[in-house]
C-alpha cells in the first residue's frame, strides 16, 4: 500500500471515530492512552514524500488517582481509578468532573458550580442538581456527598476539610442542612 493510501486510510478512520462520537453525543475519552501509529513504507512504494505519524510515540508519564463513585442501587461507595498525566494539577474540580461523569454512566445527573480551596478547606458549591437527587433518596444524596468529599480529601494536596453549599448559599435540602461554614468532612 502506498504512503498516500496509508495516510488517507488513517484520516478516514479518524473521521469515522469523530463522526461516531458526534452522533452518540459522547465526548472522546479524557483518559490518555498511548497509541503506536507508524507509517511503514511498503516495498512497492515509489513515492518520495514522507508521511509523519499522526500520533507521536512519545511516552506519557501517567499516574493513577483513586476516587469514589456511588452505586445508585445499593448506595455503596465504590473505588475507581483514573489515569492522569503526572504533571497535571489534581484539583477539586478535576475530581468532581470524574465523579459527575461516573454518575452520569449510572443515569444520575450531578453538576456543580464551583469547587475552590482556601486555607486548606475545599468548598463544593453544588447547583440545583443535588436538590433533585435529595428528592430521590437521602441515602443516595449522602453517598454522593461522601464520595465527593472523601475523593477530594484523598487526592488534593493540602486539603484538610470539605464544606458544602448550594448556589452560593448554606447547604439545605429536605434531608440535610448545614450552616454556611460547617465542615462536612475532614481529614
Amino acid at each position: 500500500m502506498s504512503k498516500r493510501r496509508s495516510f488517507m486510510l488513517i484520516i478516514a478512520l479518524l473521521c469515522v471515530i469523530i463522526f461516531a462520537c458526534a452522533c452518540t453525543g459522547k465526548k472522546p475519552d479524557p483518559v490518555i492512552k498511548q497509541q503506536d501509529i507508524t507509517s511503514e513504507p511498503s516495498p512497492d512504494d515509489n513515492d518520495d514524500t514522507t508521511v509523519a505519524p499522526l500520533i507521536s510515540n512519545e511516552e506519557f508519564n501517567l499516574i493513577a488517582i483513586k476516587y469514589y463513585t456511588v452505586n445508585p442501587d445499593t448506595f455503596a461507595l465504590k473505588s475507581t481509578t483514573a489515569m492522569v498525566r503526572e504533571d497535571a494539577e489534581v484539583t477539586p474540580s478535576l475530581i468532581l468532573d470524574y465523579l459527575c461523569d461516573s454518575l452520569e454512566d449510572e443515569s444520575v445527573t450531578l453538576s456543580y458550580k464551583s469547587a475552590d480551596i482556601s486555607d486548606g478547606i475545599c468548598t463544593i458549591n453544588f447547583d440545583d442538581s443535588i436538590v433533585g437527587i435529595s428528592k430521590q433518596s437521602a441515602e443516595l444524596e449522602m453517598a454522593i456527598l461522601d464520595a465527593a468529599s472523601q475523593s477530594i480529601l484523598d487526592n488534593v494536596d493540602g486539603c484538610k476539610g470539605v464544606r458544602l453549599r448550594i448556589n452560593d448559599e448554606a447547604y439545605s435540602t429536605q434531608n440535610f442542612k448545614f450552616a454556611l461554614d460547617d465542615i462536612y468532612m475532614d481529614d
